[in-house]
């Protein structure tokens, strides 16, 4: 799982030959597993810091350290308003689709062209499980297209929802065809279908 840091820098007049700590905050739950940061990631910029992890048991209390300056960093997850930021809700949106995509080609052969938007109805808070389903609705020559909704709290409250389509490429990363085809089992899905399909067109 991987966790994404912000560090914040502060200015310091004291001068030390210690290496001053960076203090990271971190909820030990599935989408903040403590973080393994790697040097080499890093572009050597660690090197003058010893990394301090610190655990909180929820978001308002890492928010507030943050904030206090008890802590130079912690992960992204939520924005200033207590909410998924909508680029996080994106990353995992792709990678949903990506996996439908994946369950009939190659992982290796296959690239993200286009998301084709991304509507949300409503947003996830500390607290909510997320379900990201996805399935290929459309195939193109050389395309696959994707429908990904996002449901919370093991309800039917639809959070996100839209379509991605992904290109079957070559070993030189070239459009080629993969001689798939795809047949909508019921009246939901031909109407995902003919949508998939209209979008070829903008």
């Amino acid at each position: 799982v991987l966790t994404i840091i912000v560090v914040t820098q502060k200015n310091s007049t004291v001068q030390s030959t210690a290496k001053p700590v960076l203090r990271i905050g971190y909820l030990p739950i599935t989408h903040a597993a403590l973080p393994l940061i790697v040097e080499s990631q890093s572009g050597g910029k660690l090197a003058n810091f010893d990394l301090e992890m610190v655990k909180f048991s929820n978001w308002a209390e890492l928010a507030e350290a943050l904030q206090a300056g008890k802590i130079d960093g912690g992960g992204d997850i939520l924005n200033n308003h207590g909410t998924l930021f909508a680029g996080r809700t994106a990353e995992w949106f792709v990678e949903s689709g990506f996996i439908a995509a994946t369950s009939l080609l190659k992982p290796q052969n296959v690239v993200c062209l286009k998301i084709h938007g991304m509507y949300f109805t409503k947003p996830a808070k500390s607290g909510d499980v997320l379900k990201f389903s996805s399935k290929v609705v459309y195939a193109g020559k050389s395309s696959l297209t994707a429908y990904v909704h996002v449901e919370k709290n093991g309800s039917d409250i639809l959070l996100v929802d839209g379509f991605i389509t992904f290109i079957h490429v070559d070993e030189q990363t070239k459009p080629a065809p993969h001689f798939l085809s795809v047949s909508p089992a019921n009246e939901e899905d031909m109407k995902l279908f003919e949508v998939a399909k209209d979008l070829r067109k903008s």
